[in-house]
């Protein structure tokens, strides 16, 4: 143990790296906070959004998505004559799921 009459220097390195330390460990904390949450809320985005296609309500399943012209889908389906499929921009997803939902042919 140091004292702080005969070693000051030492004793300020040392709380120094202790107040360091003890920051580091708090925005780790944080860090691990604020993941666990988003990640949280992107499951309940994602559980949304499939709850509400197979109840067929098209509203709910509509709003878990961003509704943007800055919205992009990509897919590809095997067996299919058109492969590769795209929407640019919300609206185009939009019109194709809402004739899926009206004909009850989400499912």
């Amino acid at each position: 143990m140091f004292n702080l009459q005969t070693h000051p220097k030492e004793n300020t390195y040392s709380f120094a790296f202790s107040l360091y330390y003890i920051y580091k460990l708090q925005q780790t904390v944080i860090i691990t906070v604020h993941f666990e949450k988003g990640k949280a809320a992107i499951q309940a985005v994602i559980s949304q959004e499939t709850e509400s296609y197979y109840e067929q309500d098209f509203n709910a399943w509509k709003s878990t998505y961003l509704q943007s012209p800055a919205f992009r889908k990509f897919g590809y389906w095997e067996g299919y004559a058109e492969k590769v499929a795209s929407n640019i921009g919300f609206e185009s997803l939009v019109e194709e799921k809402k004739k899926q939902f009206d004909a009850n042919e989400t499912l």
